[in-house]
């Protein structure tokens, strides 16, 4: 009895469910007797279940392709107990794609320089797949991240640099990577991810740029070594590569320095913006890269301007002539000052500091009439005009500016005063050579103020005459009794075009001859005037009359005592002090007035005595003679005795010199004093051996009286030692 096929094989998918028919063995004959199948040999440890009568193999458990590919049976049938045939029976497992692929690792990193070269391939993607087959052939893309085709996957499995990298642009990359089987259809594929990061490492590729300005402005009185700006340069490299370092050029020529790390730039000279208003600053910035590389770029610098010059005019001094009818509104000058600074800095605006008949326009600087003129009252002005500048604390400087007025024929001859009186005397022997000079004042200039004289009315008897230089001539003599009074007008005409006149009324008064004395009212003046009185005091008025006319019997008062303290007021007669009065120096004086007529050639006169007499005041205060005073007396005394006679003078008069004594102090109710005579006397018995002081005090009877004051040294010794005398003579 044999088997159907000399050699079985059977396909099973691994994913066959257990308990399914997988296979079968059979015979070619049909036997009489029931037979027996049963497997002799079996590696897969009852995989597969023979079924002993049909010859069906039963799956007994899941299969698994990765663990076990193929299994091996031997199959014998038997008939009865004896073995009749065997038979190898192959199964074959079939792949079924039940893994998906599997990656080493869920991220993998890699740095790669942004220089890379394309086509570099530098990370092995490490993934693997169970399955068989087409089941675990893998397909391998990037499926986000990164920009499409920015890397790619060889067939190697190795991620590979398509186009090229810029870290500045994107500094990493987080990739995702698919694996794929190939199983069809698509549907039944398995598709596992992971991350890949790419991080791209920095070469120094890019220079240093400026993001600071590149324009300053900076005021020109800046302290020096301050910082005047800071520089900022952007690298967009990392490391050394993105740190940078600051230099200044040599066409700052020392005026700035710059710390190389910080950037920031100082001042190290002065700046004036008047010779220098905008420079240049060329800086060069470097990476510490390797190799560097650097960016030079210019600071355009502007000064600023501050208020340090003062507007300065083109002279000091200016002078000019302005006609005096110049009206108003007339531009005479136009005066400039410049400021080297700019802005209100340099605005300069113009002041008149003082008062006059000009203005100035304070922009312009023109100076205009702005009154009218008048030479006459004043022909030169002296004008300060100051320029402002604008600036906050302003700066200013003045000129000075002489003007001088022109004269024009604007006033006419004016006599002062307009009415004269010329007095003559009657019968002159000689009147030709009474002359007088007829004189007009002409505020003008020149031939403006050049004057003629004529007699216009009043000479209808030729009596007068006048010369054109205003010599004014008596030509006639004249008599008073026939005319006391002649009225003559005289023109002076000034030589302008036109010419101007002024008129003069010349009163001629015919005087008599002075032929009488002035008479005093009195014989003899008696005044008194007191010491005390103030210099220039007066005391007494001396009065005289003369019957003459005019000058003739006008009086004039003088002394003939030039050594005394008094003087006579000439017109009026008053006596006055001159100086300060003492009557203890001099009590009495006696005056010698004269009193004169006022002839001019031939005054007449008289005089009178005037006794004055000096009042006295109490300017002196009594005085002690011969203190202070010491008296000897016996060591005992009765009462009243005298002691003492004291003795005291006032160099005043009356009251001012009555004197009155009196004692006080210590001891001084020990004695007595008569208030009159200054006689010391004992107010009640007396013993005693030593000296005692007494104090006297002396005080004249003026209204403000005057004192003084003494003592008395009263010494005690035996009365043997005494001679007896007469008190009248006693004294100290």
């Amino acid at each position: 009895m044999a088997f159907t096929k000399t050699v079985y094989s059977f396909e099973v998918k691994e994913n066959t469910a257990p308990g399914t028919v997988v296979g079968k063995v059979g015979t070619v004959f049909e036997a009489l007797t029931p037979i027996k199948y049963s497997v002799q040999e079996d590696d897969g440890e009852n995989l597969f279940l023979l079924s002993p009568f049909s010859g069906e193999f039963l799956l007994s458990r899941s299969l698994d392709f990765q663990a076990q590919r193929f299994y091996i049976l031997t199959v014998v049938v038997q008939q009865g107990d004896s073995k009749v045939s065997s038979v190898r029976v192959y199964f074959n497992v079939l792949d079924v794609n039940a893994n998906p692929p599997v990656f080493s690792q869920d991220t993998f990193s890699a740095l790669l320089l942004e220089d890379t070269v394309v086509g570099t391939c530098f990370l092995a993607l490490i993934v693997s797949d169970k399955d068989d087959g087409d089941n675990g052939a893998l397909k391998l893309t990037v499926a986000g991240g990164a920009d499409e085709g920015m890397f790619f996957i060889n067939r190697a499995g190795s991620l590979c640099l398509k186009t090229e990298l810029d870290r500045e642009r994107q500094p990493f990359y987080n990739l995702t990577v698919t694996a794929n089987d190939c199983v069809q259809p698509v549907s039944l594929q398995f598709t596992t991810t992971a991350n890949v990061i790419v991080v791209v490492g920095d070469i120094n590729d890019n220079a240093p740029s400026f993001v600071s300005t590149k324009t300053i402005s900076i005021p020109e009185d800046t302290a020096l070594h301050s910082v005047i700006m800071t520089l900022h340069a952007e690298d967009k490299d990392t490391g050394s590569n993105g740190e940078v370092l600051y230099y200044l050029n040599n066409t700052s020529s020392g005026i700035f320095s710059i710390d190389n790390r910080s950037g920031k730039i100082y001042l190290d000279e002065a700046l004036d913006r008047e010779q220098v208003d905008t420079m240049t600053i060329t800086v060069t910035v470097t990476d510490k890269g390797s190799p560097r590389m650097a960016t030079t770029g210019n600071i355009t610098v502007h000064v600023e301007d501050v208020n340090d010059h003062d507007p300065k005019f083109s002279q000091s001094t200016f002078s000019l002539t302005v006609r005096e009818d110049a009206p108003r509104g007339t531009s005479l000058f136009q005066v400039q000052a410049l400021d080297r600074d700019i802005g209100t800095n340099g605005q300069v605006r113009y002041i008149l500091t003082q008062t006059s008949p000009f203005v100035v326009d304070s922009v312009r600087g023109v100076i205009t009439v702005k009154e009218k003129l008048d030479r006459e009252r004043n022909s030169n002005y002296t004008l300060i005009i100051t320029a402002v500048d604008q600036g906050d604390i302003y700066r200013s400087s003045t000129a000075t500016i002489s003007l001088t007025v022109l004269d024009v024929n604007d006033f006419a001859p004016i006599f002062t005063p307009q009415t004269l009186t010329l007095h003559v005397m009657e019968n002159e022997e000689a009147p030709s050579q009474l002359t007088h000079q007829i004189s007009a004042l002409d505020e003008d200039l020149g031939i403006n103020s050049l004057l003629t004289y004529f007699i216009h009315t009043g000479n209808s008897d030729g009596l007068f005459s006048i010369i054109p230089n205003g010599t004014f001539q008596i030509v006639h003599s004249l008599d008073r009794e026939k005319e006391s009074l002649y009225s003559v007008t005289i023109i002076a005409v000034d030589s302008g075009l036109p010419p101007l006149t002024g008129t003069l009324t010349l009163h001629v008064i015919v005087d008599d001859v002075n032929d009488n004395s002035p008479e005093f009212s009195e014989e003899v003046y008696n005044t008194i005037v007191s010491e005390g009185c103030s210099t220039g005091t007066v005391f007494a008025m001396i009065t005289a009359s003369d019957i003459d006319e005019g000058l003739n019997g006008e009086i004039r008062y003088s002394m003939e005592n030039l050594d005394v303290p008094f003087a006579i007021e000439e017109t009026s007669g008053e006596l006055l002090t001159t100086k300060v009065l003492d009557r203890e120096t001099v009590a009495i004086y006696r005056l010698m007035v004269i009193g004169s007529d006022k002839h001019p050639t031939q005054p007449m006169s008289s005089s009178v005595l005037v006794t004055v007499l000096i009042g006295d005041i109490n300017d002196h205060g009594p005085q002690f003679l011969n203190s202070p005073y010491v008296a000897y007396v016996p060591t005992e005394m009765a009462p009243g005795s005298v002691v003492c006679a004291l003795r005291a003078t006032d160099e005043d008069t009356e009251m001012n010199a009555e004197l009155h004594y009196s004692l006080y102090g210590q001891s001084s109710d020990l004695f007595s004093i008569q208030p009159y005579s200054g006689t010391v006397f004992t107010s009640s018995a007396l013993w005693r051996t030593e000296a005692i002081v007494v104090n006297v005090h002396v005080e004249d009877a003026g209204e403000n009286p005057k004192f003084d004051v003494t003592t008395i040294s009263i010494r005690f010794q035996n009365a043997s030692e005494f001679p007896e005398i007469n008190e009248k003579h006693l004294g100290c």
